[in-house]
């Protein structure tokens, strides 16, 4: 007589099951190891986009002023102001960006660094209101932003923001001035961390 087909046992299908089990553990390890590698990735990119977005701004306001249109409250948050400047008047006097009432141009960029929010921003401002043209530190924190042109941010999770001059004063007395940009994150897995610094030297053409 033919012996009929004998199917697996208990204790077979068990064993089967352990083993499948091993090898999607395996498996899903290595799909999580990649997952979070590639979100490390995406946010050590972000991080640089954020930091070249910020230089190209930044060297933008620096092309429209001069060394002694650049203004810094210190303290927290820590405000920089930097001044449009045209050029030298006859008498030696500085000629501002003139800033006519109706519409509103921008003569002055402030950037605020946050270390409580970890933020890094910057606004426009023009001429009348509570708004100066190259205010003196102590009033930087209180200018009113042109309408729409309110403070933006630039960086999020921002360790450390200065600038400063060669000899590390605020005063910025000498050339050339220290712009430093430290940028800090978390990573997905536990007590990692991504950073990224960006130190620059720039020397004003404008030096009146």
């Amino acid at each position: 007589m033919m012996k009929r087909p004998r199917g697996y046992t208990i204790i077979e299908a068990l064993v089967m099951a352990a083993v499948a089990l091993v090898v999607f553990g395996l498996l899903f390890n290595v799909f999580l190891v990649a997952l979070q590698r590639t979100q490390d990735g995406r946010i050590r990119v972000d991080m640089q986009q954020q930091a070249v977005f910020t230089l190209v701004a930044w060297e933008k306001d620096l092309e429209r002023t001069s060394q002694r249109a650049i203004r810094i409250q210190t303290g927290t948050p820590l405000y920089i102001g930097v001044t449009n400047a045209r050029g030298v008047a006859g008498n030696g006097t500085v000629a501002w960006e003139e800033t006519p009432t109706s519409p509103p141009i921008p003569c002055l960029a402030r950037w605020c660094y946050d270390p409580t929010a970890r933020t890094l921003s910057r606004g426009l401002y023009a001429r009348g209101g509570n708004s100066v043209v190259n205010p003196t530190p102590s009033v930087l924190s209180g200018l009113t932003p042109i309408p729409g042109q309110e403070q933006r941010v630039f960086c999020k999770d921002v360790e450390e923001f200065s600038l400063k001059d060669r000899n590390g004063n605020t005063t910025l007395a000498s050339q050339p001035l220290v712009f430093r940009l430290k940028l800090r994150r978390a990573l997905s897995t536990s007590q990692r961390f991504a950073e990224f610094t960006v130190e620059r030297r720039y020397t004003l053409r404008n030096s009146f």
